[in-house]
């Protein structure tokens, strides 16, 4: 999706939902089974209905054992004890929420549990912000490619990231093939948000998106990078004045990548984005030289 930023554009946060941030249907997990002890779920991530969870035996004599499921999920385990190494025991996730389980013989010492989530019922490819021209507002906007029994989105708003309350509702389209677009425009913008949204099916389930945030205004010294950390690779930057040079470092000190500024603004801010999808994902450091200094941002891919 192509984005086009004008004089009257002060900020901008897009979020891309992609393998990254949802998960495609029947995902595999691995949970190493070890001398007492259960690895967590790799690779990290979010446990969604559909999944498939691979215990693997690592050593010791050991089993897997739930007891406690979700009403209508299987709970039946792997079976006897066994030491045998590479035993794989699959397991696929039918209902949302916890699944517990031990190994029998060293009970209660060796036990551990995951949670698993719905699948969003809209395909749902993206959800952005838009600074208005008041600086007083916020405009949402978000996409579907099809839903299923979806009745409606409420927009919720968090000035922590953590607390949030809604703030509006947008009827949904029910089941549809078709792309839908959405809009809700935040009247209250106070200068630092966060939003998401909140999709109801008609019987009641419900799931949520991602968190995007927005910022304004900006201090002359300071950068904003979203999403960070980012599975993706690609990161939005946004700083006050007008950058000569964007480069990365590893945690070593060596520049690692460099950025040809696009330079789009507004009068006094500065969007930029920057794709590392080929780099290895670590810790790195983005600096940025401006008219006055050179400041620098942690970033996590």
């Amino acid at each position: 999706m192509k984005c086009t930023f004008t004089n009257f554009l002060f900020a901008l946060v897009l979020l891309v939902l992609s393998l990254g941030s949802i998960q495609s249907f029947g995902a595999t997990f691995t949970i190493n089974v070890f001398n007492f002890g259960f690895s967590a779920p790799s690779p990290s991530g979010t446990i969604r209905v559909g999944d498939v969870i691979n215990f693997n035996w690592t050593g010791g004599f050991h089993n897997v054992s739930f007891t406690s499921v979700p009403t209508g999920a299987s709970a039946v385990g792997s079976g006897s004890p066994t030491s045998t190494m590479g035993v794989n025991f699959s397991y696929t996730v039918t209902k949302s929420g916890t699944y517990s389980y031990q190994c029998d013989p060293h009970a209660p010492n060796m036990a551990s549990s995951f949670t698993a989530n719905t699948i969003l019922s809209t395909d749902l490819i993206v959800f952005s912000g838009f600074m208005q021209e008041d600086k007083k507002s916020v405009l949402l906007k978000w996409q579907t490619l099809s839903e299923t029994n979806n009745e409606r989105f409420e927009i919720e708003k968090s000035t922590n990231g953590t607390q949030f309350t809604t703030i509006g509702t947008v009827k949904g389209s029910g089941n549809s093939n078709e792309k839908r677009d959405y809009q809700f425009l935040d009247s209250d913008f106070s200068g630092s948000s966060f939003y998401r949204l909140k999709q109801t099916d008609f019987d009641g389930s419900t799931t949520y998106t991602d968190i995007i945030t927005l910022k304004f205004p900006f201090a002359n010294d300071k950068i904003y990078v979203f999403p960070n950390p980012s599975t993706s690779g690609i990161f939005n930057v946004e700083f006050h004045q007008h950058g000569h040079e964007i480069w990365l470092t590893d945690l070593m000190g060596k520049t690692v990548y460099t950025h040809q500024a696009a330079h789009h603004h507004s009068d006094t801010d500065v969007f930029e984005q920057i794709d590392i999808n080929h780099l290895k994902k670590g810790i790195y450091f983005i600096h940025i030289s401006t008219s006055n200094s050179t400041v620098v941002e942690k970033i996590i891919y």
